[in-house]
């Protein structure tokens, strides 16, 4: 559609809107796991260079091109911060060495693509090696600019992209046995691990993606909490905080989880700032939907957000992880399969490293912090075929596969409280809802002037996954301004053939709207006095753009995030935490403005709290 590319923008900057949850999935390659598996090592057992790809001999790297003019050269590449600069140094046999200069990546999530991409590159004279998963933008920019020096020294960047990398080396298969596995390594699973493995429990976190910190690297880094009275910045209650979700939620959310993540939110936080190292600079208040003004911990700005400063937390977060003692991480691992025991309670798990060597862990808890699953064609077709054409900006990795390993065991999943932190965005957006919405038939399916977040469900559920505003001339001013993209017809049949749709059921359609004028809305309940009906024309239509933040659904959990059974029963041994689970805290809306930030955190501090004391 015409329509897309103006709408891009805008539409990247509302994805920095939400502060999202963390994610774990996609691509794994070999890591190495502790050799003691009743201790695990005290730092991140992470993929470096040597690990990933056999190192080759004095023969085996040999530049592809042996006639370079010797020199540092800068490289210049767009990557998702913006310009990405590096200086390259050459001798007359080869690239000698890389060195990252001024850039605006994000914190964590870019690390490995600025130190193992370059590092591979050097070793193997190769622009053919391996991209981090989970950084794409960056390790494309970083083999962007170096292409640029190698071009600079004269060197033939086809012969560089071409040239051979040795093949990874197979690890044996291996089993190590822990107290503690958590999948996932996000804001969630990183609470969780660091909680378990701080009160002394043998805890290993493991990461599909080689980049670690999922999609709360992504987001603005505030976090909103609930203030004792008397607090000079300004006092927002734990009530205040619950009653806020529950009317986010509409009220269809897990009561007892929502209330105990308002009540501890302020100790979340002060846990955050004393005993992890994350402590924001800025206090903000931010007036809510419901007119409530909450409390919040921002680390860009005291009065908006600032996107990727999640990036900077994440970073906190795993540094303080990597040296805590009874943890392992390991990333580029990806759980494939849960373990139960004879009674049915899950007892570990299977899981594949990059190499395709197996490792079993066997553990006496499992933690899923795997994130949503809006990148999982699957459930899409399942749950949300409306949205298959939406424009998808969810975290990478977030494909739902904590989902189906929770399935496997018999875990109760809601997913028919819908399911997206995204909108829907056209020039029609903040103008009064007297238009008739209709899908890519012609059809109408919703209550044109409900909050988006209704919308979106029922657009979710529309296979069409096309939508459209109409109106005629009377309305045109305000829904389609001069420059706008809104489509002109001079009849309803013309009209229809532009947006595809049949015009004998558009024109049914705008017959049945017309016939509601004025009227009480029979059919889907819109407010009379909006049902102004469609006139003379010229007629218009607006493509109503769909775009997806992250995707809810979920295994159903107590408030201390034990899984539950299609019964109701707890599965034994199994938590899930963040954005997994976040259908029991939003129901049918999503919260954003730091709300989403302190859910993991506290989710992941509650499973922990619960395997503990369920060990000692």
């Amino acid at each position: 559609m015409k329509q897309t590319k103006k709408y891009l923008a805008l539409l990247l900057a509302l994805a920095m809107l939400l502060s999202l949850a963390g994610c774990h999935t996609e691509r794994p390659a070999a890591t190495k796991p502790a050799s003691d598996t009743t201790e695990p090592a005290t730092a991140a057992a992470e993929t470096k260079p040597d690990e990933t790809q056999a190192q080759p001999d004095a023969a085996e790297t040999a530049s592809p091109d042996a006639a370079y003019q010797a020199g540092v050269y800068e490289g210049i590449a767009n990557g998702m911060g913006g310009e990405l600069h590096l200086f390259a140094t050459f001798d007359s046999e080869g690239l000698t060495q890389i060195e990252i200069g001024e850039h605006a990546e994000t914190p964590l999530l870019s690390d490995l693509a600025l130190s193992r991409i370059p590092a591979d590159i050097v070793a193997f004279q190769s622009l053919d090696v391996d991209t981090v998963s989970g950084s794409t933008i960056t390790s494309n920019a970083v083999l962007s600019a170096v292409s640029d020096t190698i071009a600079q020294a004269g060197g033939d960047v086809g012969a560089w992209k071409s040239a051979p990398v040795p093949a990874v080396q197979a690890q044996a298969d291996e089993t190590v046995k822990v107290d503690v596995l958590v999948i996932g390594g996000g804001l969630s699973g990183m609470s969780a691990a660091f909680e378990t493995a701080s009160a002394g429990l043998n805890t290993l976190l493991i990461e599909k993606l080689e980049a670690w910190g999922g999609s709360s690297a992504r987001s603005g880094g505030a976090v909103c909490y609930a203030t004792e009275e008397g607090d000079d910045a300004g006092y927002f209650s734990a009530d205040d905080f619950y009653q806020w979700f529950r009317v986010m939620g509409h009220e269809q959310i897990n009561d007892a989880l929502v209330r105990r993540i308002a009540d501890e939110s302020g100790e979340t936080v002060r846990w955050m700032r004393d005993t992890i190292g994350y402590n924001p600079p800025y206090e903000m208040t931010e007036t809510f939907i419901d007119g409530t003004v909450a409390r919040l911990t921002n680390p860009g700005s005291p009065t908006e957000y600032i996107s990727g400063c999640g990036g900077g937390m994440m970073q906190i977060f795993y540094n303080t992880l990597s040296q805590t003692e009874h943890l392992s991480m390991m990333n580029r691992t990806t759980a494939t399969e849960l373990i139960t025991d004879e009674s049915g309670a899950v007892a570990g798990a299977l899981a594949t490293r990059a190499d395709g060597s197996i490792l079993t862990i066997e553990a006496n808890a499992v933690v899923l912090a795997t994130g949503g699953w809006a990148g999982s064609e699957t459930y899409m077709e399942q749950w949300a075929p409306g949205m298959k054409k939406a424009y998808n900006m969810a975290g990478v990795g977030c494909d739902g596969d904590g989902i189906a390993l929770a399935e496997s065991v018999g875990a109760d999943i809601t997913f028919d409280t819908p399911a997206f932190a995204g909108g829907v965005y056209a020039p029609i957006a903040a103008t009064p809802a007297n238009f008739l919405l209709v899908d890519g038939d012609g059809n109408r399916f919703t209550a044109e002037d409900q909050r988006a977040c209704f919308i979106m469900a029922d657009m979710m559920r529309n296979s069409s996954g096309v939508f459209y505003a109409v109106f005629d001339e009377s309305q045109a001013e305000g829904l389609a301004p001069e420059g706008s993209a809104a489509i002109r017809a001079d009849s309803i049949e013309e009209l229809a053939g532009q947006i595809g749709a049949e015009p004998a059921a558009l024109q049914a359609t705008v017959d049945r709207y017309n016939e509601l004028a004025g009227k009480e809305d029979a059919d889907f309940g819109k407010a009379a006095e909006l049902m102004t009906g469609i006139g003379e024309g010229p007629y218009y239509a607006v493509n109503i753009m769909t775009y997806i933040l992250t995707a809810y659904a979920g295994p159903n959990i107590t408030k201390d995030c034990q899984v539950l059974s299609k019964d109701g029963s707890v599965i034994p041994g199994l938590y899930g935490i963040g954005e997994l689970i976040a259908t029991n805290i939003y129901g049918y809306d999503d919260g954003g403005h730091g709300a989403t930030l302190q859910y993991c955190m506290s989710t992941g501090r509650f499973a922990a709290e619960h395997i503990i004391a369920s060990m000692r």
